[in-house]
């Protein structure tokens, strides 16, 4: 960015464990703004909820008595999940910022992605971070 240039970046850092889990892609900006998409539109109705569309009879309403199905998913995880967000963060004169995340007993690796962007212009970067225990 020019000098006197405000410009700004937003820092996740998660766990690459959590994001094979959903295939997560790194946000890409430029693809956002200049890619070709669909247009974003769903419709939804609740009509099936009052009339069953194969019989034309009225629907049930089917509602409660989850709790069964809660026993069979075991414990909560004991460990804390590594999935941290900065929110945008204003850049120095230098360009630069320092943002820091505090990282529970971890060890594996950290994909740390940014977005950085200002008036005129916008950037991403990603990179992987293995964490461990010296030993």
């Amino acid at each position: 960015a020019q000098p006197g240039t405000n410009a700004y970046v937003m820092v996740a850092a998660v766990d690459v464990g959590i994001l094979n889990l959903t295939n997560y892609k790194a946000p890409d900006p430029e693809d956002w703004f200049f890619g070709q998409r669909m247009l974003g539109l769903e419709i939804r109705d609740l009509y099936g909820r009052l009339i069953d569309g194969s019989l034309g009879t009225m629907g049930k309403i089917r509602t409660g008595g989850d709790g069964a199905n809660m026993q069979a998913q075991g414990s909560p995880p004991t460990e804390k999940l590594v999935a941290f967000f900065s929110g945008p963060v204003e850049l120095d004169a230098n360009g630069k910022a320092r943002i820091d995340f505090d990282i529970p007993q971890f060890n594996g690796t950290v994909r740390v992605m940014a977005v950085a962007w200002t008036k005129e212009a916008v950037g991403h970067a990603q990179t992987d971070v293995i964490v461990r225990d010296p030993v």
